[in-house]
């Protein structure tokens, strides 16, 4: 064991520039511990830049532990320098003081190199608050890259962080899951660099975003991704205000409707803060917020939009006008990706007769990917086919998503998709489904494609109808309906000739909250707090809701 204690000092610094301490070693040491008053330095007093300092024990079993001051500023001219602490475990105490600060030069960086890594106000291997504090001065880069050793390589923010000033990197073996909020605002940047343990191709690593948590940045370049260890680094422009009617042609780019401008629309976008889309009631003579990308203006939106979290509130889309592709994405392409955003009290309308693709979130999804978004008390109503509480038309992939959304038309009309022929799974609608002529479903009006582990509850209303699909040509597994309240006895009318598996069944009131019903056909599902599974189920009291939606009880 290699250990410094309160009161000392080790230094390499210099007027000129600091030098290089290295304190422990990856393959042989233990445990290294700095204590709360013990010293390291490498800084550059006057000019020049400030060093390197390396804080080191065995990468598969060794800790290392933080508590004093790791120094390779630079306060008054050069660059600030680098600080590493690498071990299987990395430790760092709310007393700990780590600096790269540069007063005239450029900032450097911490990085933090354990094998998995938690950030938690207890219990975890660093706080939010010391990690807040000490991005005041430096860089910090999180990178649990080592976790096939011990753990997945996974990272988890736990408790809320809080800064003004440099970029986190959050680099990961797998996945990165945001369980509390992230505060960026200033100059602040969020970089995540998530499944650097393979290449690129095939990874299946993710950020996820989770417990309601939301990450919030300031507008402009702030937020970048990296998908794999030969992946490309992507930027995204942060939105975080609502814009003006115009900017859907001219205006500002940095708008929620500055991304239905032509150019933008292959862009992409991430949502810094939460929106008030109040004004659109009052856009364009009554017509409201102007729709990104439309199929008959042939320009799809084939970007990708992350809400981080954030809600679009009170959005109004009344469209006379505009008879097809109606939602807050007109039409999404192949390839396109909306995820991690919530509609709360839209009002959208296609109230011409012979309007087609009208949802709450897309109008059409013509391939794109839909994921860990819903829609909330508000109404969808369209003059003709194609109605949905979340999407009109879906021939590409929604998952992990919800709609409670009223939801009219005159044909294929239903509670989260008018009509699927893509894949819709882990989701669920609970809104009523009215369709003035015929078909219509409690989840989708017209299933071609294939539904599962999905359920609704919702009044269903129409001729050709069904508990959840009004037409079934496609597949349905392991997905239920509530009998009583979507007042409907089959999954889809008689006249559907697809396929529905033996474990998709209409059950009771009562049925539909009790953990049994799901989990005896297969779902990812728990009825305790703390679990990995998909869904969690209140017995006696709910049916499934989306783990990633819920957010954690605060008792006074």
């Amino acid at each position: 064991n290699i250990q410094l204690n309160n009161g000392a000092i080790v230094t390499a610094s210099g007027d000129n520039g600091g030098g290089v301490i290295s304190i422990g070693d990856k393959l042989t040491t233990s445990q290294t511990t700095v204590q709360e008053t013990a010293r390291v330095s490498v800084q550059s007093k006057n000019q020049g830049n400030a060093g390197t300092i390396g804080i080191f024990a065995n990468m598969k079993t060794g800790t290392v532990n933080v508590a004093g001051k790791l120094d390779a500023s630079a306060p008054k001219n050069g660059n600030g320098g680098f600080i590493d602490t690498s071990a299987a475990h990395v430790k760092v105490s709310d007393t700990a003081k780590i600096s790269t600060k540069a007063t005239n030069g450029t900032t450097g960086n911490w990085l933090i190199d354990p094998q998995d890594y938690t950030i938690a106000a207890t219990g975890g291997d660093i706080t939010g608050a010391a990690l807040s504090a000490n991005l005041a001065n430096t860089g910090v880069t999180i990178a649990s890259t080592s976790g096939a050793t011990a753990g997945n390589g996974d990272i988890f923010v736990n408790d809320i962080v809080s800064w003004a000033a440099n970029t986190l990197t959050l680099n990961a073996l797998r996945n990165i899951n945001i369980n509390a909020n992230l505060n960026g605002s200033g100059a602040a940047k969020l970089a995540l660099e998530y499944g650097q343990g393979a290449v690129a191709l095939n990874n299946t690593s993710d950020y996820n975003i989770n417990n309601g948590a939301k990450v919030n940045l300031a507008a402009g370049q702030n937020f970048s991704t990296k998908l794999g260890s030969n992946g490309i680094l992507t930027p995204y422009t942060v939105i975080t205000s609502l814009g003006a009617e115009g900017d859907a042609t001219s205006g500002t780019n940095q708008s929620l409707q500055g991304i239905a401008r032509t150019a933008n629309l292959s862009g992409k976008y991430v949502l810094g803060a939460d929106i008030d889309a109040t004004a659109t009631s009052g856009w364009n003579t009554g017509a409201g917020f102007t729709p990104i990308g439309t199929y008959f203006t042939g320009l799809f939106f084939v970007g990708k939009f992350d809400g981080l979290g954030h809600t679009i509130s009170s959005l109004t889309i009344n469209s006379p006008n505009n008879n097809d592709d109606v939602g807050l994405f007109g039409d999404i392409g192949l390839n396109s990706v909306i995820r991690n955003v919530g509609l709360i009290n839209a009002n959208v309308a296609a109230p011409v007769a012979g309007a087609q693709y009208t949802g709450a979130l897309v109008g059409w999804n013509q391939g794109g990917t839909i994921s860990n978004s819903y829609a909330t008390g508000f109404s969808v109503f369209s003059g003709a086919w194609y109605v949905g509480g979340l999407v009109g038309y879906n021939e590409g992939t929604i998952s992990n998503s919800y709609a409670t959304a009223n939801v009219t038309g005159p044909n294929y009309v239903g509670g989260l998709a008018g009509a699927n022929t893509g894949t819709i799974s882990n989701s669920y609608a609970t809104g009523n489904a009215t369709a003035t002529t015929e078909i219509v479903g409690g989840l989708a009006g017209d299933n071609n494609g294939t539904i599962s582990l999905t359920y609704a509850t919702g009044k269903v209303t129409g001729l050709s109808a069904g508990g959840l699909a009004g037409l079934n040509n496609g597949t349905i597994n392991k997905s239920f309906w509530d009998t009583t309240t979507t007042g409907q006895t089959l999954a889809a009318d008689v006249s559907s000739f697809g396929t529905i598996d033996a474990n998709t069944a209409g059950k009771t009131t009562a049925q539909m909250k009790q953990l049994a019903t799901f989990s005896g056909a297969g779902w990812n599902i728990s009825n305790t707090g703390g679990s990995s599974a998909i869904w969690r189920i209140y017995e006696g009291n709910t049916a499934p809701l989306l783990r990633s939606f819920l957010t954690p009880l605060t008792v006074a």
